[in-house]
């Protein structure tokens, strides 16, 4: 929708192609005031802004290339490099304050392999204060509820709309459609929450679990070994040792086949389950009666690292 868009002009100056765009006044000057003091390799670059009596003139850079939608289908890596891309977007705007409110396909340039993200018609600046959106914008299918009067906008709008995105990158349909059933399918479904407090809370957030889904080998590698950091695996195997360890060379055989068993496994699954909370194995934690993972993590974490610390004391001691 471009309701806020008067007129749109190509030119060319100098051997560059340059777009200009004449606006209505309202809420979207601030939007290219604050788009013209940044430098982002996300978004079109602002040449000038000009104000008139009855509308306002945007001079931006001409995107050369092709939207998201031109190019689907997509490889898995592209996939994941586009997201993060488009992702690093969302995360200055977040900067900006800025919500884009269209956020789809069409809007998403790909020129020499880099995201822009363009089309701010109906942007905005964040007004926490404001109760609901009065306006009802937005592309049908990729606006989040809140633009239909549910809610204020803000960054965690441009987040559902990421969702449906991403979503169809992969399956070519919009997340209610055909939901994606794979490694990816539980960030899709955070992103497009009805509620926007379920959803991510900002950029980064997805950012981190992209990046940290895309590097595990499969869903059942064992926590240390799924992200291939040389830290993370040595210590996983210094953890797996002493399990190991603790399960052939119990301190004490019990008389009884029950004490024998207790004796031999019980330390090596309590480490199990300790490290599968820590490090949400599988998604464990969707289990927790504890809505907040952060805190019952850390705790884990923190009586973990001592029970292993106590235990490793003990072996060098016996």
């Amino acid at each position: 929708m471009k309701m806020n868009l008067k007129k749109i002009i190509k030119i060319e100056e100098e051997g560059q192609t340059y777009l200009i765009k004449q606006y209505y006044q309202h809420d979207n000057y601030d939007v290219f005031l604050k788009l013209k003091r940044v430098s982002s390799y996300r978004f079109p670059k602002i040449i000038s802004l000009n104000r008139y009596d009855d509308f306002f003139e945007v001079k931006e850079e001409f995107i050369d290339g092709k939207t998201l939608n031109e190019i689907m289908p997509l490889y898995d890596q592209d996939i994941i490099e586009y997201a993060i891309q488009i992702c690093e977007g969302l995360r200055k705007l977040e900067e900006l304050n800025i919500v884009h409110r269209d956020l789809k396909p069409e809007n998403i340039m790909i020129s020499k392999g880099k995201v822009k993200i363009i089309d701010f018609d109906i942007a905005k600046p964040v007004n926490i204060f404001k109760g609901k959106d009065t306006q009802i914008l937005g592309s049908v299918g990729y606006a989040a509820p809140e633009q239909y009067g549910f809610q204020v906008s803000d960054i965690r709008t441009d987040i559902y709309s990421f969702g449906n995105i991403l979503n169809e990158m992969y399956t070519g349909y919009l997340a209610n459609e055909k939901l994606y059933d794979g490694r990816m399918q539980k960030v899709i479904i955070k992103c497009t929450q009805f509620d926007p407090s379920k959803r991510y809370q900002n950029a980064n957030e997805i950012i981190r679990d992209i990046q940290f889904i895309a590097k595990q080998k499969n869903p059942y590698t064992l926590p240390g070994f799924r992200t291939g950091n040389p830290g993370k695996m040595f210590l996983g195997t210094v953890m797996y040792g002493i399990m190991v360890y603790a399960a052939i060379n119990p301190s004490e055989v019990g008389k009884t086949f029950a004490e024998e068993f207790y004796n031999r496994f019980s330390i090596p699954v309590i480490l199990l389950i300790v490290i599968f909370l820590t490090t949400n194995y599988l998604d464990v934690q969707r289990f927790s009666p504890i809505p907040n993972h952060k805190i019952i993590g850390t705790f884990i974490l923190g009586v973990g690292t001592l029970f292993s610390i106590l235990l490793l004391w003990g072996i060098f001691l016996s």
